[in-house]
C-alpha cells in the first residue's frame, strides 16, 4: 500500500487544483449532488445503476491508491454524477436505428451538458471538471478537449478507466459479459492510448486483491458499442472489435 501510496501523489500533487476542496461545507455539497442524482435515478435507471457501479469502483481504485476515505468518497459522488448529462441527450439513448455522425456527436454532448448541470447546482470544479473531461483520452484522441496525459484531470483519468471497467464487465443485449480478469486484459491493451498507464497498473492490483471487486447488474442493460477507440452507449448493437 504504501507503494501505491507513493504512486497517486506523484500522480496528482501537482494537480492540485483538482482535488477535492477542503473548504466546502460538505452536507451542502452533497446536498445539491443528491438532487441530482435523484432525478439521473428517477428519469433513467440504467444509466444510474451504470453510475452507482462505477461509483464504487472509483472509491475502491482510489483506496487502492492509498486516499483516506473521506478523500477517496468524493470520487465516489464523482462516479455517481459522472453521466448526469445524459439526462438531456433524448431519446437517442433508448431509440432503434443505427447512430449518424449527427447523432453520436449529440451523445458525446453529454460531457459539456453534465459539467453545465454541475455548475447550476453550484457544486465545486472538481466535480464539474471530472464530469466533463472523463471522456478524455490518454493519448489525447478523446473528448471534449482532446487533452492528453497529466493534462486530464486526475479525478476524470480515475473514472475513464472504471467507466470502461463496468462496460466491459456488464451484460449487454448483444453480448454477454466478460470476466474480470478479460476486462483488465482489455483495458491493459489500451494502456497509454485511452487509459492512464499507472492507473491501469493500479486497477489490475486492486482485482489481484479483490475477487469480488465486480458488482452484479440489477436492471436490464442499454447496448454499448466502441468507435473511435473508445467505448460508449448505443443502440442497437453493433459490432467491435
Amino acid at each position: 500500500m504504501v507503494a501505491l501510496h507513493s504512486s497517486y501523489y506523484s500522480l496528482a500533487s501537482h494537480r492540485g487544483q483538482y482535488m477535492p476542496p477542503e473548504a466546502v461545507s460538505q452536507s451542502t455539497v452533497h446536498e445539491r449532488a443528491f438532487a441530482l442524482i435523484r432525478s439521473l435515478s428517477e428519469r433513467d435507471a440504467i444509466t444510474y445503476e451504470h453510475s452507482r457501479r462505477v461509483a464504487t469502483y472509483a472509491y475502491k481504485l482510489a483506496r487502492t491508491l492509498g486516499m483516506p476515505k473521506t478523500e477517496a468518497r468524493h470520487y465516489l459522488l464523482l462516479g455517481l454524477l459522472h453521466d448526469i448529462g445524459k439526462m438531456w441527450v433524448g431519446e437517442i439513448l433508448t431509440r432503434d436505428g443505427m447512430l449518424t455522425d449527427e447523432e453520436y456527436a449529440r451523445i458525446k454532448t453529454h460531457a459539456t451538458i453534465g459539467e453545465r448541470m454541475i455548475q447550476v447546482y453550484d457544486l465545486p470544479a472538481f466535480y464539474a471538471e471530472g464530469v466533463r473531461h472523463h471522456h478524455e483520452a490518454y493519448d489525447g484522441r478523446g473528448y471534449p478537449d482532446g487533452l492528453s496525459g497529466d493534462a486530464i484531470p486526475f479525478a476524470a483519468r480515475i473514472i475513464t478507466i472504471v467507466d470502461a471497467f463496468d462496460v466491459i464487465t456488464s451484460d449487454r443485449p448483444y453480448k454477454m459479459a466478460a470476466t474480470a480478469a478479460e476486462a483488465i486484459a482489455e483495458i491493459t491493451h489500451h494502456a497509454g492510448q485511452q487509459f492512464d498507464p499507472a492507473l491501469v497498473a493500479a486497477l489490475a492490483n486492486r482485482l489481484e486483491q479483490d475477487p469480488r471487486f465486480v458488482i452484479p447488474q440489477r436492471i436490464c442493460p442499454v447496448r454499448w458499442a466502441r468507435r473511435d477507440n473508445t467505448w460508449f452507449q448505443i443502440t442497437p448493437p453493433v459490432d467491435h472489435p
